[in-house]
């Protein structure tokens, strides 16, 4: 049995309802901010290490972070200021969770907004998610 990361699961049913997601690395930047973490992006290779020689991709390079869920319109309106290298303080995100490096499973996961239940519903990832872990863990 293999199963996939958390964070792909989440944030890849997030795009497949056309979200968009970013990564804010705590640090204090706007969601345009050239220096901001990851900009909004459906691009899965950019969330996280997906391989095993992977090092140190999106949210592997830091203990704690933000993830960001924009709508399509909204996600194309930062990137367009990004382009212009025009910052801009004045987003509207769907939801956001905050994720930790440094728990296991489903304690990473904190869903502030509790939005993402009613968006991509996340009680029902996490849950399948986990009981797909332990069933993994008993075969081992």
């Amino acid at each position: 049995m293999k199963i996939k990361p958390l964070i792909i699961e989440i944030v890849g049913e997030a795009i497949k309802q056309d979200m968009f997601y970013a990564i804010d690395c705590l640090q204090g930047y706007s969601c345009a901010d050239e220096y901001f973490f990851q900009h909004p992006t459906q691009d899965m290779r950019l969330l996280c290490n997906q391989k095993p020689d992977d090092k140190y991709v999106g949210i592997h390079n830091l203990d704690d972070c933000h993830i960001l869920f924009f709508s399509r319109k909204e996600a194309e309106r930062i990137n367009k200021h990004v382009k212009a290298g025009k910052d801009t303080n004045d987003y509207e995100c769907e939801a956001w969770l905050y994720w930790t490096n440094w728990n296991d499973g489903v304690e990473r996961v904190v869903d502030y907004t509790t939005n993402l239940n009613k968006l991509i519903g996340i009680d029902k990832i996490m849950d399948n998610w986990e009981h797909q872990f332990v069933e993994l863990k008993q075969t081992l």
